[in-house]
């Protein structure tokens, strides 16, 4: 009888939890994948600084997101994918961050720039119900100091 007991009771606990995981597998969460796309510049001319990495982290929890390195023509692409709606993404800062020293043509301040995921700064790609696609469209510039003398006034010099 006890022996009876002690098989119904695992029957029991194996079912429930047996059918609890199965309803739970079936759950998912919405992924969302994101693009931006900038260019950084020196703040004192028009010329586009290469070399310049990027990074898009989450001012919450510094979480970093994405990061790049700016091309010879000084632009970049970031994209990242998560399980947060635009929304959700209301505090986002972009930080550059010269990390070659003098080889683009000079050593540059560091800058922050606050990013904001909403109303018309975003384009929605794809809208699938799992699987959801965003483009922000907002052109980002990075505007960056040289530390010391600027190499505006070289470059001029040397591009005439």
């Amino acid at each position: 009888m006890k022996r009876n007991l002690n098989k119904l009771i695992i029957l029991i606990l194996g079912f429930v939890f047996g059918i609890s995981q199965e309803v739970a597998a079936q759950y998912g969460i919405v992924t969302c994948h994101y693009k931006m796309n900038g260019e950084v510049k020196m703040s004192d001319c028009d010329y586009s600084i290469p070399g310049i990495k990027i990074s898009l982290k989450n001012a919450r929890n510094g979480a970093e997101l994405a990061s790049a390195v700016s091309n010879s023509k000084g632009t970049f692409d970031l994209s990242f994918s998560n399980n947060h709606m635009p929304n959700n993404l209301d505090s986002l800062q972009l930080y550059a961050i010269d990390t070659d020293g003098t080889k683009n043509w000079a050593e540059f301040d560091s800058s922050m720039i606050n990013v904001t995921f909403k109303g018309n700064a975003l384009k929605t790609i794809s809208n699938n119900e799992w699987d959801k696609s965003y483009e922000y469209v907002e052109e980002i510039l990075v505007g960056l100091k040289p530390k010391e003398n600027s190499p505006c006034d070289d470059r001029k010099k040397s591009d005439k």
